[in-house]
């Protein structure tokens, strides 16, 4: 049914795309799930084979598949006709131009169902309180409610505050900041404020996003200065120094292996279990170090470091022989590079300790080629 409209689709589409606010007619089809009939491989060989429609016409978004990624729907010059999707309330895309829903699956509960026809509703182009389709030669009302059609920047941008307001964002600041985005739009994107009206949520979304991407670049810059610029007053201080208590020790699982650590402070019968055979290396070679007088494997919760995004809780903190602290976070090849943070905060832990701290990045093979036994025996000889 709602490909055999498409005709009706294309002569409407030149003269949509005359309109001041551009709309471009997609078809919105949900297909049931693989364990059902009707599965995305049905309906895109219908629409290829059978409707010889142009694989480049048809977008999937079912979970797996994300060919909407990088696509500007509202871009006149893009090519895509049908969205096929599964989930369509639960994919965390918005189709703002999909004024045909097809449902090929069973809902039963009333509220999805008037979810998903929210989805095509809320986005069409409505004059007053009915909507005349003139290029199909037909009056048909659609019946829907009053969108308003004279709203300014200025009301989109308070309507927008309200529900992007948030905890540590000043009203007045926030409103200033999406006043001038919409301005951005609609000069540098040359988006109408209507158009924005009718793509509030994507632009909501949108905006959601770039608050929290501001927040952090914030908070990463605040970081840096505090504790690495030049005139950073940082100490590792003991005043408030972290207890570990063998009575409130609760890993999510304990290791189940046949080697001992008799120097775990929880004892060897309770130790948190290893993200890895290698992890499990790098805890024995600790225990068989004749400097280390007792350890723990940490676990969240427990002693953790402070980083620009939260908080670094190393994998193993041990006191050694002499009185001092050592901290060991191993990391595997694939994960070096993405965690320098946590290795910059535990060297920094280090230099401010005064001696009486020491932090080991541990790798399987370092760029001297030691291994893990040789990196932390170098470690406690250099000190």
């Amino acid at each position: 049914m709602c490909v055999t409209t498409r005709p009706d689709s294309e002569k409407l589409a030149d003269p949509a795309r005359q309109e001041p606010d551009f709309l471009r007619p997609i078809v919105l089809i949900q297909e049931e799930s693989k364990d059902k009939e009707v599965t995305v491989k049905v309906v895109e060989d219908n629409l290829i084979e059978r409707e010889k429609i142009e694989r480049e016409r048809n977008a999937f978004a079912t979970g797996s598949q994300r060919e909407l990624e990088g696509i500007n729907l509202l871009d006149p010059a893009c090519k895509v006709e049908f969205v096929v999707t599964v989930q369509a309330l639960k994919e965390g895309w918005d189709c703002s131009f999909a004024y045909v829903f097809c449902s090929l699956a069973t809902v039963h509960n009333k509220k999805d169902v008037e979810q998903l026809l929210g989805r095509v509703l809320r986005n069409i182009y409505v004059q007053g309180k009915r909507l005349v389709e003139k290029y199909l030669g037909s009056q048909a009302a659609f019946g829907f409610e009053d969108v308003p059609t004279n709203v300014t920047d200025l009301a989109l941008s308070r309507q927008l505050e309200k529900a992007l307001r948030q905890q540590g964002i000043r009203p007045e600041v926030l409103l200033e900041f999406i006043r001038k985005t919409i301005g951005w739009l609609a000069s540098g994107r040359k988006l109408s404020v209507p158009t924005l009206l009718h793509v509030r949520f994507a632009l909501e979304k949108a905006l959601r996003e770039k608050i929290e991407a501001c927040r952090q670049k914030a908070y990463n810059s605040g970081y840096q200065l505090r504790l690495f610029s030049a005139s950073a007053a940082v100490e590792t201080s003991y005043k408030y120094a972290f207890a570990f208590d063998p009575d409130n020790y609760r890993p999510t699982a304990f290791y189940k292996g046949a080697f001992k650590f008799p120097k775990h402070l929880c004892g060897e019968r309770f130790v948190g279990e290893f993200d890895s055979r290698e992890e499990e290396e790098c805890a024995r070679e600790i225990e068989k170090h004749p400097l280390v007088k007792r350890w723990v494997r940490n676990v969240v919760g427990m002693f953790g470091l402070p980083t620009a995004t939260g908080t670094f809780y190393p994998d193993f903190v041990a006191e050694l022989q002499d009185g001092r602290a050592l901290i060991v976070e191993y990391k595997g090849e694939h994960l070096v590079e993405h965690e320098q943070q946590k290795k910059n905060i535990g060297e920094r832990w280090e230099e401010t300790s005064g001696g009486k701290a020491l932090f080991l990045w541990a790798v399987k093979k370092d760029e001297h080629g030691r291994d893990v036994h040789r990196q932390l025996q170098d470690k406690l000889a250099e000190s």
